[in-house]
C-alpha cells in the first residue's frame, strides 16, 4: 500500500542520515577535530538506540584526553547494548584508558555472565 511504501522510504532516508552523521563524525575524529566529532556522535546518540554512537563518543573523549567523559560514554554504550569486553579491550583509541580502574572494572563486569 502507499502508506507502507512511504514508511519504507522514510525509514531508508532516516538510516542514510544516521550513516552520514556517523561517517562525518569519524572523519572529524580522524582529522583531530574533537569538538566537531563529538557533535556528530552526540546527535547520532540522541536519535538512535544503538551503542555505536556512544562508543565513538568514548573514543573521541579518550583521544582528546578526557577520560572521565570517555568512561561515561562507555557506560552509555553498555546500557545501549554493548556487551563484548574484547571490543573495548582491543580498541586502539581506548588504550589510553587501559590503566584506569574504572575501565578495568567495566571490562571485568562485561566478562561476567
Amino acid at each position: 500500500s502507499k502508506d507502507e511504501r512511504n514508511r519504507l522510504v522514510y525509514a531508508r532516508a532516516f538510516e542514510d542520515i544516521q550513516v552520514e552523521g556517523i561517517e562525518n563524525g569519524q572523519q572529524e575524529l580522524e582529522a583531530g577535530h574533537f569538538a566537531k566529532a563529538e557533535s556528530c556522535f552526540e546527535l547520532m546518540s540522541q536519535i538512535s538506540d544503538d551503542a555505536w554512537p556512544f562508543l565513538l563518543l568514548a573514543e573521541t573523549h579518550a583521544a582528546s584526553g578526557d577520560s572521565r567523559r570517555a568512561m561515561r560514554a562507555l557506560a552509555d554504550a553498555v546500557r545501549h547494548g554493548l556487551k563484548n569486553a574484547e571490543t573495548l579491550a582491543s580498541d586502539p583509541r581506548l588504550q589510553v584508558l587501559k590503566s584506569d580502574p574504572a575501565f578495568q572494572k567495566l571490562l571485568t563486569d562485561l566478562k561476567q555472565p
